[in-house]
């Protein structure tokens, strides 16, 4: 705001955003998305504000609709996909997805993704962060994770334009680091 932003705090419960269920009973009241309509993320964003979502949706506990916690990532990935956003990027603490062999790979595609999944690579906050890209590129052309502690670089990546639509396009990320991930 002191820059001028026009920010807008709301939750995913606000304006019917994300609806959930129980993901399992033994969490409590952790939810997953079942539907998420964008319709008040698309009224804020026509009219210049830039929404900052806290992850917590509404759904059905028995006979009581109740808040439950999402996942932030997978909130992300979702909304991202709701809206068909131009790209998805995560800032974390690390560089990036890497293989088996600890390299970092600075692009792979929907398969090599979930070859990392399905092979046990990626761990812990990785694992929700790359799902959430897979559902983000069902409509999203490009996701990137990268390193949030390197100076400057959401600013680099949110003012590169370049939006490779397939794993053997030139990759814009290696000048920023991180991973990108593309639906081919």
């Amino acid at each position: 705001q002191a820059l001028k932003g026009k920010a807008v705090g709301l939750s995913g419960a606000d304006g019917n955003l994300l609806w959930a269920t129980i993901k399992s009973p033994e969490l409590g009241y952790v939810g997953e998305i079942i539907a998420v309509d964008p319709t008040p993320l698309r009224l804020l964003l026509e009219k210049g504000y830039m929404p900052v979502i806290a992850p917590v949706g509404i759904g059905s506990v028995g006979d009581r609709i109740m808040l439950l916690n999402i996942n932030g990532d997978a909130a992300a990935g979702e909304i991202a996909a709701a809206l068909s956003a131009d790209r998805l990027i995560f800032l974390t603490d690390v560089d990036g997805i890497y293989d088996d062999s600890g390299k970092m790979l600075s692009k792979i595609n929907v398969a090599d993704a979930e070859k990392i999944l399905a092979a046990g690579t990626a761990s812990g906050g990785m694992i929700p962060k790359i799902e959430a890209c897979l559902k983000a590129l069902t409509t999203v052309p490009i996701a990137r994770i990268i390193n949030g502690k390197v100076p400057h670089a959401l600013l680099k990546v949110i003012a590169s334009s370049e939006i490779p639509r397939s794993s053997s396009e030139q990759a814009p990320q290696s000048q920023f680091g991180g991973t990108t991930i593309v639906p081919e």
